[in-house]
């Protein structure tokens, strides 16, 4: 087999002319975009609020707090008394209205209907009449007329506008004004609710800070006939 003869010069010369030549046709490369440079991290300190913005703030939480103080002290002022008045009318005891306060919901109602059924229950075991004289039904039997009828009477006593919550086509419409209009005749004839006394001369200032757990009924300054005496 023959051995392949040596390239002399021309061919030499003529590969690296192709050579140059395929290495025109290929596209440049791309320079890669510069990446831009980090922003310099803020230091401690940076942005923070000067003296004034500081002091600013504090001025306005001061008089924010100092007001909030002022209602308060007016609120327990008149919560005083207001239990004053009360006690001086002698209709209803402030615990009787907290009771009615917590039956406004139904969990506050809830909770009322369990502990009456405890005493009830309790009377019951040792052997008092009260647990056998009192019936304890959870079911609302009040028929519905009745019951919008009361509430349109309630409404009238709050000094609420007449709105019933009843379609007009429903007997309980009806009902609810005439409850309402009932007690709007009361109201017309001059009997009138006790006016509340701000200024009551009674003994008991209704100092929440003064009252005594009782029974789970909430705070009184009055001794629940349900606890035994201490001696």
């Amino acid at each position: 087999m023959a051995k392949r003869a040596k390239k002399d010069g021309v061919d030499v010369l003529l590969e690296k002319q192709k050579k140059a030549a395929r290495d025109a046709v290929k596209a440049p490369k791309q320079a890669k975009a510069a990446k831009p440079p980090k922003a310099a991290k803020a230091g401690k300190g940076h942005n923070q609020p000067d003296e004034d913005q500081r002091r600013a703030l504090f001025l306005n939480d001061l008089a924010k707090r100092k007001r909030l103080l002022e209602a308060k002290d007016a609120a327990v002022a008149a919560l005083r008394n207001h239990a004053k008045s009360v006690k001086a009318d002698g209709n209803h005891t402030i615990k009787q209205l907290d009771i009615a306060i917590r039956m406004q919901t139904p969990d506050g109602e809830a909770a009322v209907r369990e502990l009456i059924a405890g005493h009830i229950t309790a009377a019951k075991w040792i052997g008092s009449p009260i647990g056998t004289q009192f019936a304890f039904d959870l079911d609302d039997r009040t028929p519905a007329v009745d019951r919008a009828r009361d509430e349109g009477k309630q409404a009238s006593m709050q000094n609420q506008p007449c709105k019933p919550g009843y379609d007009p086509s429903t007997p309980q419409y009806a009902a609810y004004m005439e409850g309402y209009q009932e007690d709007q005749v009361r109201i017309a004839s001059g009997i009138k609710p006790l006016d509340d006394d701000e200024g009551g001369d009674g003994e008991d200032d209704g100092d929440p800070d003064d009252e005594t757990e009782s029974s789970g009924w909430g705070k009184s300054r009055e001794r629940d006939p349900a606890r035994p005496l201490d001696s």
